[in-house]
């Protein structure tokens, strides 16, 4: 009888263990999806805010093929949101150290929520946003550096007297012209890609996936 209970007792406390086992595996687990799911959504709802923000700019803004005398204004509206608007200001202080450092910093931001995309998105919905983010990087870099430039193309013609020909043959112009435009043109492929009604499904449905 002694021996029976030994047996029981000893089953009991293995059967105790396993349920205990399970329990905490589970609790793992859940505190696991609810972390993917936070940090899918976060992601997320940072690159919508981006995507309506270019999507607006590109209504408002009609580019031609001369120099960019209103870049800074298409810089202005592609930070105009809570998670860039500290950088807002630096295009018109482009040649300041302090700014400078404070526009890497927010682009080395970027670039981390690109590869992060990679990682916590799936396939095809992880590569189209971190491609997108870091084409919006890439394209407000290119903004800055082109403003640096036509600060000094303007200083320059004030300088010198020359007209905004002679300026533009004069500083280069056209080669940093053409950096500009390739990253808008990739900025605007990425957003394509990133927009269409089968991506964005497969986002939506991969972020419900990890809900609890």
């Amino acid at each position: 009888m002694n021996f029976n209970a030994g047996i029981i007792a000893a089953w009991v406390s293995a059967i105790a263990a396993i349920i205990a086992l399970g329990i905490a595996c589970w609790q793992t687990c859940l505190s696991n999806r609810q972390s993917l799911f936070a940090r899918r959504l976060d992601l997320w709802t940072i690159t919508e805010k981006l995507v309506c923000l270019y999507r607006n700019s590109a209504c408002e803004s009609k580019r031609d093929e001369g120099p960019q005398l209103t870049i800074d204004l298409r810089y202005t509206w592609l930070t105009n949101t809570t998670f860039l608007q500290e950088i807002t200001p630096c295009i018109a202080h482009a040649s300041e150290t302090d700014y400078q450092l404070k526009l890497h910093l927010k682009l080395d931001d970027l670039n981390s929520l690109a590869t992060e995309a990679r990682f916590i998105f799936r396939g095809e919905p992880g590569l189209a946003i971190s491609n997108f983010l870091d084409a919006y990087q890439a394209s407000l870099l290119s903004m800055y550096r082109y403003q640096i430039l036509l600060d000094h193309m303007q200083k320059n013609a004030r300088e010198f007297g020359w007209t905004l020909e002679e300026a533009v043959e004069k500083v280069n112009e056209k080669s940093q012209r053409k950096e500009l435009f390739d990253a808008e043109n990739a900025l605007e492929t990425a957003h394509g890609s990133l927009t269409s009604t089968k991506t964005i499904s497969k986002i939506e449905r991969q972020i419900r996936l990890t809900r609890c």
